[in-house]
């Protein structure tokens, strides 16, 4: 798995070996946290009903196999990404899946390589689409936005779990460039038509077009070195500040400094890391 020029500009972290592992920490992190989502949505958890849902921005499937597993092995679910090497990881893993028996507790999984805004799929009636941390990336939300209300039956939900507030990432004590370092990640998003803070727009969007929003539910993480969930930040970091550096929005010498800076605080035991604020959004279609 490389990192090709088409795959950085399809996702901005890179489609990397790298990346790929700290998808899958990530989503260790994050997967009670997405369940919590669709039980407080009222998705039915191992549905006696043949269920479809969508899952936006899939990547390598760690969600669309969480997703897979909640709605049991009378659903289907459907995972849309450009990343051509995560879309072929997803698959490999559902034909291992699949050799060894242990897709019989899943719900069918399917790939479609495409964006969220231009994907289509022969039925208009889904029951539910997920959607985590992909609308940060993506140049014309409201397009996705349709795109999807268009696959969603009456009463369908879309379920969303992104960034509203990207500046409450902080790391105390706070090195001098930690701010600056925020503020470049949020800037290197935006140069490749992203928002950090998309989640503060979707509501409107969504009611705009066909939405009732349900709910709207802040999550924060908090983690100290000892804890697993300081590996969410640690390795983000190690994967990320080099690509800033690379592109500009850091020097070299900001780069190290900051890297210096997080070894010192990952030896230190009251130290502590905020995430970014996210936020749940149960939306359903009219």
């Amino acid at each position: 798995m490389t990192n090709t020029a088409t795959d950085s500009k399809d996702y901005v972290l890179g489609v990397t070996r790298e990346e790929y592992e700290r998808l899958g920490l990530q989503h260790s992190l994050w997967a009670s946290r997405a369940i919590r989502l669709w039980r407080r949505a009222g998705l039915p958890e191992k549905s006696a009903k043949s269920l479809k849902a969508i899952d936006c921005g899939c990547g390598p499937g760690f969600t669309t196999f969480e997703l897979a597993n909640y709605l049991g092995p009378k659903s289907r679910v459907v995972g849309i990404d450009r990343a051509e090497p995560y879309l072929l990881a997803l698959e490999t893993r559902v034909r291992e899946e699949t050799k060894r028996g242990e897709d019989s507790r899943l719900a069918k999984i399917e790939t479609r390589q495409a964006g969220i805004d231009t994907f289509t799929l022969d039925e208009k009636d889904f029951d539910a689409a997920y959607a985590r941390w992909i609308f940060i990336f993506l140049k014309d939300p409201e397009a996705a936005i349709r795109n999807v209300a268009r696959h969603l039956k009456p009463g369908g939900l879309f379920l969303f779990q992104d960034y509203v507030d990207y500046r409450t990432m902080a790391l105390h004590p706070s090195p001098p460039l930690f701010r600056k370092m925020v503020e470049q990640i949020i800037a290197s998003w935006a140069a490749h038509g992203g928002d950090a803070n998309v989640a503060a727009r979707l509501p409107l969007l969504l009611e705009k077009n066909g939405f009732e929003i349900v709910s709207l539910t802040p999550q924060m993480r908090v983690g100290r070195p000892h804890q697993k969930v300081w590996l969410w930040p640690d390795s983000f970091f190690k994967n990320y500040l080099p690509i800033l550096a690379r592109d500009g929005y850091l020097s070299a010498a900001e780069e190290r400094e900051l890297q210096a800076a997080w070894t010192k605080a990952s030896r230190m035991k009251n130290a502590f890391y905020v995430g970014p604020t996210v936020l749940d959004i149960v939306a359903r279609k009219r």
